[in-house]
């Protein structure tokens, strides 16, 4: 039940993503990301790719079209370990951030995953590969990743994705030396941003000490200022399915909000909150969780000026509406960029109230 949960979202997902316009995005530009989109299109075998980046480019839907494309080259090379590491190498070796605000390669290396849940002979391939010292380390990271699926399907599936399945424990001595394995390859492996990832799964899966949760981020966000996926991943361990509670989320923004690659990111707020209601809270979360609006006020307003994917407009339409904050959500829900996402409004009658209320 998990798997075929995950395998929805995914595929809703990618269809969703193909159809819809997004922002102009951040961080290296709408060249670096076309090239990108170039690379992986050729890597895929499409056919006639500067016909369709013309395309793409007269249609405006570069972003779009990108995070789409991404999840389909995971899903394309699944049962293909070195194609795959070669892919995770080219996303890696581009430095984008999407237009969302994440690191492509962070976004890849999650949605292999939430591929290979459904196929087991890749979880064979891995398990049977000599992944050794000197073998990539994209190769090394995905060959532990796919451990980790494999050892605690259970317990990750609800880190990343909306689900009401229970989290289930997995074998504590396979977590444990999984996680020793990571960390005696730290020297090597956590040159790629994805490690700090893991390694914070591993963590939050086994409920260690969130003082070691927050470690890794700290020197994950030292190495990779733009690797906020590993900050909102982390804020789980602070939720009441891992151990933690609101007062515990608060006191984690707190701090996380402190740390130099953040300290211009009052989005953040905004994510990691939208985190605990996607997983956790839905729409009580502010009957849960103290509704500072002072804090999310400024989150959504960047959040939708940085980076105005139509996820995160649809986010932050649904967050305002949810706060009570009327002419914020009528201005989110009149945005050009918003077009009603179904995966953000899992509450049938959410987007029908909120229109009627806001106007």
């Amino acid at each position: 039940m998990i798997a075929n949960t995950w395998l929805k979202c995914i595929v809703a997902t990618v269809a969703a993503l193909l159809l819809l316009a997004t922002g102009t995005g951040t961080a290296l530009g709408a060249d670096a990301r076309e090239t990108l989109l170039r690379d992986l299109m050729t890597m895929n075998g499409k056919k006639n790719v500067e016909a369709e980046l013309a395309y793409v480019r007269k249609a405006g839907i570069l972003d779009s079209v990108l995070q789409g494309e991404i999840d389909a080259t995971a899903m394309a090379r699944s049962f293909e370990p070195s194609k795959q590491a070669a892919a995770a190498d080219t996303i890696r070796d581009s430095g984008v951030v999407m237009a969302n605000g994440e690191m492509a390669v962070t976004w890849f290396y999650e949605a292999v995953q939430k591929f290979i849940a459904e196929g087991q002979l890749t979880l064979h391939l891995y398990e049977t590969a000599a992944v050794n010292d000197a073998a990539p380390t994209s190769s090394r990271l995905l060959a532990m990743s796919v451990a980790l699926t494999n050892m605690a399907s259970a317990s990750r599936v609800p880190l990343l994705v909306a689900t009401d399945d229970d989290v289930l424990p997995p074998d504590p001595a396979a977590l444990t030396k999984l996680r020793k394995d990571m960390e005696a390859s730290r020297s090597a492996l956590s040159r790629e941003p994805y490690w700090y990832n893991l390694m914070a799964e591993i963590m939050i899966i086994q409920r260690a000490n969130p003082a070691d949760v927050m470690a890794i981020v700290q020197e994950g966000l030292a190495a990779f200022p733009d690797n906020t996926r590993l900050v909102v991943l982390a804020s789980n361990r602070f939720l009441p399915r891992w151990g933690g509670d609101a007062k515990r989320l608060a006191d984690y923004f707190d701090w996380v909000s402190t740390l130099p690659a953040l300290r211009n990111r009052p989005d953040m707020y905004a994510r990691i909150y939208w985190n605990a209601l996607s997983l956790q809270y839905k729409l009580t979360l502010f009957k849960v969780a103290e509704k500072d609006w002072t804090r999310m006020e400024p989150a959504l307003q960047k959040l939708v000026a940085a980076y105005p994917t139509t996820e995160n407009v649809n986010i932050a339409a649904l967050m305002a509406c949810l706060g009570g904050d009327r002419a914020m959500t009528r201005t989110f829900l009149h945005h050009e960029k918003f077009n009603p996402y179904g995966q953000i409004w899992t509450d049938p009658d959410a987007l029908p109230l909120c229109w009627s209320w806001a106007g």
